[in-house]
């Protein structure tokens, strides 16, 4: 099965954006970061997939694109994790 283009960039984009706000959050000593960044990173996307719907050519919303930002997310979770554990 291949995946889309625009799947693995919504992968990628969420991964990166959610990792960076995992990190500034721990960084900032916020109280229920991981939470809030993947509030933050899950609630973009959706707003992006609103977006989508009322661009000069719309192309819905996608569950894929969702499934996707989700898989993204749960990388940037795992990597951050990973992190944490090996950083001390």
């Amino acid at each position: 099965m291949k995946i889309q283009p625009d799947k693995k960039l919504h992968f990628i984009c969420l991964l990166v954006m959610d990792l960076i706000l995992l990190m500034a959050l721990y960084k900032l000593k916020v109280v229920g970061y991981f939470l809030i960044a993947n509030a933050v990173s899950f609630g973009l996307g959706i707003l992006k997939e609103v977006y989508d719907c009322f661009k000069p050519n719309p192309t819905g919303f996608s569950i894929g694109d969702l499934i996707a930002d989700l898989v993204g997310m749960f990388t940037a979770n795992v990597i951050f994790i990973v992190i944490l554990i090996i950083g001390g």
